[in-house]
C-alpha cells in the first residue's frame, strides 16, 4: 500500500507566480507550431533563485498534467519550476508518444532561457509521463547511484519503482539532465498514478509530488 507523504500546500500557486518567458515561447513555438497559433504554447517558470530546479518539458496535453505535478513538486522542494506546456489537441500535434511532433526529446531540448538556468544549475529533476504498458516509476540518467537509492526510498513508500530501461533510461549525454554539474534524474510516471484523478480533486496529485519530494530529500544531494 502507498503510503503518500500528506502535501503542505493546499495550492500549487505555480502559474499564477511564474514569469514569461518570451525567448523560449518563441523558440518552442519555432519547433512545433509550423503556423498554429503561439497562444497555445506557453511557457511556465517560477525562479526561486535556486541551483535545483524541476522541469516538465511536456505539459499540457501531450504528457497531462505533469506541470502540475512539478509545480507542486518544486513547491514541497522550494527549487525553481519550469515547464513547456502545449494547447494543442492530439489531431493538431500529429498523434501521441513518440508519434507526437511536439514531444520534442529531452536531448534536443535546449532553449536559449531555460539554457542559462541548467547551466547556473547543479541539479535538475525532470518529470514526465509514461504509458501504463509501464506500471512502474522509471527513473533514469547517468547518475546511477542516486537512481538507485530514489527507487529504493520510493519502494519502500509503497511505489513501484525501478531504473529506467530502453527509451526511458534517459542516457544520453546531451539529456539536460546529463549536462548539469552534479546530473538529475529523470522520473516516468504511469499515466494511471496520476493521471485519472477528477481534475476537481487534485489532492493525489499533491500528495503524490510530497512523496516524491521526500524521497527527493533522503537523497542528501
Amino acid at each position: 500500500m502507498r503510503k503518500y507523504k500528506k502535501s503542505t500546500n493546499n495550492n500549487c500557486r505555480f502559474q499564477n507566480s511564474c514569469e514569461p518567458l518570451k525567448n523560449d515561447t518563441e523558440w518552442f513555438a519555432e519547433k512545433i507550431n509550423k503556423g498554429s497559433p503561439p497562444k497555445l504554447v506557453q511557457v511556465l517558470f517560477l525562479n526561486r533563485n535556486s541551483d535545483m530546479i524541476v522541469v516538465a518539458p511536456h505539459g499540457g496535453k501531450i504528457e497531462p498534467r505533469t506541470e502540475e505535478i512539478a509545480g507542486h513538486l518544486a513547491n514541497e522542494l522550494r527549487w525553481s519550476c519550469y515547464c513547456f506546456c502545449s494547447g494543442h489537441s492530439e489531431d493538431e500535434r500529429g498523434g501521441t508518444g513518440n508519434q507526437d511532433e511536439h514531444h520534442i526529446e529531452s536531448k534536443q531540448i535546449w532553449p536559449p532561457q531555460l539554457g542559462n538556468l541548467l547551466t547556473d544549475s547543479e541539479i535538475a529533476v525532470s518529470i514526465h509521463g509514461c504509458t501504463d504498458d509501464y506500471d512502474v516509476i522509471q527513473i533514469g540518467g547517468h547518475n546511477k547511484v542516486k537512481i538507485s537509492d530514489l527507487a529504493n526510498t520510493l519502494t519502500k513508500m509503497g511505489f513501484k519503482a525501478e531504473e529506467g530501461t530502453g527509451n526511458l533510461a534517459a542516457n544520453s549525454s546531451v539529456n539536460f539532465i546529463n549536462k548539469l554539474k552534479r546530473h538529475g534524474v529523470q522520473i516516468e510516471l504511469p499515466f494511471s498514478l496520476y493521471r485519472d484523478v477528477k481534475k476537481t480533486n487534485r489532492q493525489d496529485r499533491r500528495d503524490l509530488a510530497g512523496s516524491i519530494a521526500t524521497a527527493i530529500r533522503d537523497l542528501k544531494w
